[in-house]
């Protein structure tokens, strides 16, 4: 587990965090750099979102959701 990762199981999802994916809504294509574990993915995938993901932590790609369109790391 990453900090990120930490934060998000003990607190949930920041006020921003909240407003980027109220901003982005639904059917978007998003480019998330930094994905840490990939909480926020989900929340775009349930928003139907098409989701491409670029992180450089090798452990935490493993645990972003498999129906993100493409993951580069």
């Amino acid at each position: 587990m990453n900090v990120y990762e930490d934060i998000y199981n003990k607190h949930g999802l920041s006020v921003t965090q909240k407003k980027i994916i109220e901003l982005v809504g639904e059917n978007k294509t998003v480019l998330e750099i930094g994905s840490s574990s990939g909480y926020m993915t989900k929340f775009f995938l349930e928003n139907k979102c098409i989701v491409d993901v670029v992180e450089v932590d090798k452990n935490s790609v493993s645990k972003i959701p498999k129906n993100a369109r493409k993951v580069v790391y």
